[in-house]
């Protein structure tokens, strides 16, 4: 009872200020010169990431709230939805059911056979964040974190992200390309991973688009051409404005993404 009211207190305090959206980020920002050189920017963003992180969610929980809760509320159209959209998902119709775009939000799968369930996908791998003392909270942090089919999760595992078309899957060199629905997601998220853990999540880890993490390279071409192919979507949206409410900070990609080549120092 104590996790469930918690929960509802949350989801009214988003709802009730949901009109000054556009206030909320001007406040956030009010401190943010995006007209810096793209290091100062970079530095000053990173400062405003980590400062202003209140809250690391509960992985799992039974008597707080936890990602399975926010994932719930966040990974919807909307709050009256039944459903959570399915990462790399993009099929309703056919028989398969990995390929699944949305899945009822009570087939969550906490246990060991998960066929036809959703679980939790880390965008940026859990096994290529560098680990230190800050790991433990790093793979918590609720803007890397999708509702995902099992399978689909799984034929992604900790693949380079790498080119394809239409539908998500592995092309010819091995890689995982993540749908064209999904590729401007995974750009996004990836360059917010880079920017708040600039020593654990290394942009060349996860691309075979870069090899080499010096100054001119620290995002890959691929995420930024993602990031302009497919803009931020309203869905992208709502999961930043929840995400802020419980976690404390946002996604600057899904606010700003014309940005994105500035603050990387990439014209």
């Amino acid at each position: 009872m104590l996790k469930f009211s918690l929960f509802v207190i949350v989801l009214l305090g988003f709802h009730q200020s949901s009109s000054s959206y556009e206030n909320r980020i001007e406040s956030y920002y009010r401190d943010i010169d995006f007209n810096q050189n793209s290091s100062e920017l970079r530095h000053r963003l990173y400062q405003l990431l980590s400062t202003t992180q209140k809250n690391v969610i509960h992985y799992t929980s039974n008597k707080h709230i936890d990602s399975w809760d926010i994932l719930k509320q966040c990974e919807k159209y909307d709050t009256s939805s039944k459903n959570v959209l399915l990462f790399y998902g993009y099929n309703d119709i056919d028989q398969t059911k990995f390929n699944d775009r949305i899945r009822c939000e009570d087939s969550s799968c906490h246990q060991s056979n998960c066929k036809n369930l959703w679980n939790r996908e880390h965008v940026f791998p859990k096994s290529k964040i560098l680990k230190n003392e800050n790991y433990s909270d790093i793979i918590k942090d609720l803007h890397n974190i999708r509702a995902s089919d099992p399978k689909m999760n799984t034929k992604k595992g900790n693949r380079n992200f790498g080119l394809g078309k239409l539908a998500s899957g592995i092309n010819s060199k091995g890689e995982f390309f993540p749908g064209e629905e999904w590729k401007g997601d995974v750009a996004r998220t990836i360059m917010y991973m880079c920017l708040k853990y600039p020593e654990n999540c290394k942009s060349n880890q996860i691309s075979a688009g870069c090899m080499t993490y010096n100054y001119n390279c620290k995002i890959p071409e691929l995420f930024l051409k993602w990031n302009e192919a497919d803009p931020v979507s309203q869905i992208e949206i709502n999961r930043n404005e929840i995400i802020y409410k419980v976690q404390g900070n946002r996604n600057p990609f899904i606010d700003f993404p014309e940005y994105s080549r500035k603050i990387w120092g990439i014209n």
